[in-house]
């Protein structure tokens, strides 16, 4: 092989070595970018499990809305209403005596 082939494959293959670095760079910033950059797969996997953290208290709030909502219709009956007035409040009604027994 003469001196000029020689040089040629030589830069052939340095040119070689170039692209395919380039190439294994690229790739790797790819993949970097991909699972640890805003928006990569990790944030999603946070955000994910907010998701389902948030999921689950509305769930809570909502069984504790129609809790609620069962409490306030029932204190609409004035029968409930007074009772929870007397039992919770300790209100009495006018000219009522109130007796306080001693439990022992």
């Amino acid at each position: 092989m003469n001196r000029r082939a020689k040089k040629s494959q030589w830069m052939s293959l340095v040119q070689n070595v170039l692209v395919t670095g380039t190439g294994v760079v690229v790739f790797c910033v790819f993949v970097f970018m991909t699972i640890w950059s805003k928006d990569g797969l990790v944030d999603l996997m946070r955000l994910s499990s907010q998701k389902d953290q948030i999921e689950s208290d509305n769930r809570g709030l909502l069984q504790e809305n129609l809790s609620l909502i069962q409490e306030i219709q029932s204190l609409k009956n004035a029968g409930v209403l007074e009772q929870k007035a007397r039992s919770e409040l300790g209100l009495v009604k006018p000219n009522e005596i109130v007796l306080v027994l001693d439990p022992s």
